[in-house]
């Protein structure tokens, strides 16, 4: 095949390979079990550059996009330890059209596609739910703001510390926020 040639002769992986968003319709797979992508909880794009993704049943996992061409990585990661796990290669199949993760051996979740292979800002990516009863009004009329700078502020809420920041990098400007209270 052209795609193994190709390969072969040192061209990267990346290039090489079509990945569309997943979907089950129509897959077949040649066993009973249509795969199907974990769950997620929560996603973080940290500043150095990584990809936080946790999910129901399996914990953090750590995604990095790849910097020579290859599908990128992934790790088990632990909040308090993490660079304590080997890092995978992802891998692509051709029958499902997208990423899979080594570890899980499932396809990867749309929104994580998204964010290794096609290079965008998780800010773009992920759209935030409207909600019934406005939680950020609450915030809002509830909160105080114990401290502006330049370019970040900090402020109480319920009892816990935020600090809100601009973070400028080559490709744009990233709205950062963190919990700062101690001992969380």
């Amino acid at each position: 095949p052209n795609k193994v040639s190709s390969w072969l002769m040192g061209k990267p992986t990346a290039p090489l390979v079509t990945v569309k968003p997943y979907t089950m319709k129509g897959k077949s797979t040649g066993s009973h079990d249509t795969p199907t992508t974990p769950d997620y909880v929560q996603l973080q794009e940290k500043k150095d550059g990584a990809l936080w993704v946790r999910y129901k049943e399996y914990g953090w996992f750590i995604y990095k996009r790849s910097e020579d061409g290859d599908l990128g990585r992934e790790q088990k990661g632990l909040a308090e330890f993490p660079d304590k796990g080997d890092a995978s290669g992802l891998m692509y199949s051709e029958n499902l059209k997208t990423l899979k993760s080594f570890i899980l051996q499932r396809p990867l979740p749309n929104k994580v596609t998204e964010w290794i292979h096609h290079q965008k800002c998780l800010a773009f990516i992920v759209t935030p739910k409207k909600s019934e009863n406005d939680p950020a009004k609450a915030v809002d009329e509830n909160s105080d703001v114990v401290e502006t700078e330049d370019k970040s502020v900090t402020w109480t809420y319920e009892g816990r510390s935020f600090r809100c920041w601009i973070h400028e990098s080559p490709a744009g400007v990233v709205l950062m926020e963190e919990e700062v209270t101690h001992g969380s």
